[in-house]
């Protein structure tokens, strides 16, 4: 009766084995089966800090499951299965030796899902028409994506197709997907992105770095052990507080380094400075962060990582403003968007609404430049 569940995990044990061996290679390593853990076997609701060590595609296909390879400053080298490549999308352009930290969690809808079922309402119908009659904002693109998720879905005799490209959902699509994705007793892994830099660029970087937070007590240190990549970051944060003295912001005494108590406010300082001189250097623009509360419009053009957080670059009228990144931003690269700066977050939105807009004051004489 569990014959389709057995073959899932064999095929995911061999396709796992297999990824984690090229992802020692790319450090001239073998295996090391006294040191390699699985993050899914691990207990519930652990957790793993460390250095990115890479990432391996699982399967056939290269939007589908993934595999993250971390070494953990525990010492261990730690593997973790995600669902879908978008998930990583955090990762993107980071350097390798990025610090992350990795945990798992029980299969859950996909961020298409949801909106498939905000479309399909109370009736449990969608269709490309209905998509594009309540949300005009989402490009044809877009919306093809969804129909391929449900034509899968389809395959998968969970929903059910009428001969008008109708797709009809039933009152337990959430529970059978979770259950389709969960098949084989798959976990997910989620990874999130601590540090963009690796240890070598946190020594000498002016801005605020995972390596101050952790010698200083704001992030946890419990899993911290003098082996491994725990013994690089020790030695890093020796040559760290060389450099954190030498930018006049704390000094050594008997207990060790004592920062001084705005040095994090000092740090991101540098930093903000240094991001926009970057910007100015290469874009030819006159370069800002947006405030919260800011309206911003333009052509989001690049992404760029800062130490804590990333930012989306979006261009109007020869200026370059920087604004709170978010994931879902991706899809809307190189066009117009429009939103306003919430705290950490960008309400944004794209499209022909967007274009519009744009296009009003371009009659205006507000130049944009493409």
């Amino acid at each position: 009766a569990d014959l389709e569940d057995c073959l899932i995990r064999l095929g995911d044990t061999r396709d796992r084995a297999r990824a984690t061996a090229r992802l020692l290679a790319q450090e001239d390593r073998g295996l090391e089966p006294d040191r390699t853990r699985e993050l899914e076997s691990a207990h519930s609701g652990h957790h793993v800090v460390g250095r990115l060590v890479g990432v391996q595609q699982l399967g056939d296909d290269p939007r589908g499951s993934h595999l993250v390879g971390v070494e953990g400053i525990d010492g261990r080298f730690w593997t973790v299965r995600v669902a879908r490549v978008e998930e990583l999308r955090e990762l993107r352009g980071v350097a390798r030796g990025a610090i992350v930290a990795v945990r798992s969690r029980a299969p859950d809808l996909k961020p298409s899902d949801r909106t498939i079922l905000e479309v399909a309402g109370d009736e449990r119908a969608y269709s490309a028409a209905r998509h594009r009659a309540l949300i005009p904002s989402d490009r044809d693109t877009y919306i093809q994506m969804h129909v391929r998720r449900l034509e899968a879905l389809t395959r998968e005799g969970v929903v059910k197709r009428t001969p008008d490209g109708v797709f009809h959902l039933p009152e337990t699509y959430p529970d059978r997907v979770r259950a389709l994705e969960g098949r084989g007793g798959r976990a997910i892994g989620v990874v999130e992105l601590l540090d963009p830099h690796p240890l070598a660029t946190q020594i000498v970087y002016r801005g605020p770095t995972w390596l101050d937070r952790l010698a200083l007590g704001d992030e946890d240190r419990s899993q911290l052990r003098y082996e491994g990549f725990g013994e690089e970051v020790r030695a890093a944060w020796l040559k760290r507080a060389d450099t954190l003295k030498a930018l006049g912001l704390g000094h050594r005494d008997h207990d060790g380094f004592e920062a001084v108590p705005d040095y994090e406010r000092a740090l991101r300082s540098m930093e903000r400075a240094h991001l926009l001189q970057k910007v100015e250097r290469d874009m030819g623009r006159v370069a800002h962060i947006a405030r919260d509360g800011d309206l911003v419009q333009g052509i989001f053009a690049s992404r760029l990582h800062a130490a804590e957080k990333s930012y989306a670059v979006i261009l109007l009228d020869g200026t370059a403003t920087l604004a709170p990144w978010r994931p879902e931003m991706d899809r809307a690269l190189n066009q117009l968007v429009s939103g306003r700066v919430n705290g950490r977050s960008f309400d944004f939105t794209y499209g022909r609404e967007v274009e519009k807009s744009v296009e009003k004051r371009l009659k205006r004489g507000l130049a944009v430049d493409r």
